[in-house]
């Protein structure tokens, strides 16, 4: 299942719907942007879905964007945003589990959490 709540369909029904497209010599990123994150969607030079991720992003006003690289941001956003989230530690990491089934590790340095 895809972050989009449904299969990964052929790269050119998706490509037309993109907000971003980046070329390799071997793989081609579909970007699509959504308030808070946006999913890329991998796919192969011959057109077969390879994989995908979410970059997350929080914001106080539309002039100062945050990543969720401490603990803390991703906090922010998850209390923003308003989604539900499974949180448990495993072994010195704090992981942050999202519905899609995509994960957030926070490696304890330095006496913060680091994504």
């Amino acid at each position: 299942m895809s972050y989009f709540g449904q299969e990964i369909v052929h790269i050119d029904n998706l490509r037309k719907h993109s907000d971003e497209q980046w070329l390799s010599k071997s793989e081609e990123v579909l970007t699509f942007d959504f308030d808070g994150w946006s999913a890329n969607v991998t796919f192969t030079k011959n057109g077969s879905y390879h994989s995908d991720s979410l970059d997350f992003f929080f914001s106080t006003n539309d002039a100062h964007k945050y990543t969720i690289g401490l603990y803390e941001d991703l906090q922010r956003f998850i209390l923003s945003s308003g989604i539900n989230v499974d949180q448990f530690v495993s072994d010195n990491e704090l992981v942050f589990l999202f519905k899609n089934a995509a994960s957030a590790h926070y490696l304890l340095q330095n006496d913060r959490y680091v994504l």
